[in-house]
């Protein structure tokens, strides 16, 4: 087992962005994300069923896409 310093988790830590930020709403779209909502997350596994399309007008940055073998925290109940 190795052991990380916490200073060093910590400050890899990123919350999510506000979506409403991104979102085309004029019909500019330059590309079309999923996005997790609250029903994604359950039982500890992402149901893809529930991942939201939405075409957006500013390039989304790198560290804010969910990658494999991130680590999801949902932040509101239920906490399954």
């Amino acid at each position: 087992m190795s052991v990380v310093e916490l200073e060093k988790l910590a400050s890899e830590i990123i919350s999510g962005t506000v979506i409403s930020r991104l979102e085309s709403k004029d019909g500019n779209k330059i590309d079309q994300i999923g996005v997790l909502t609250l029903k994604s997350i359950s039982n500890g596994k992402i149901d893809t069923e529930y991942i939201q399309r939405i075409n957006v007008s500013k390039r989304v940055q790198d560290n804010k896409l969910t990658k494999y073998g991130d680590i999801i925290i949902k932040m509101s109940t239920p906490y399954d």
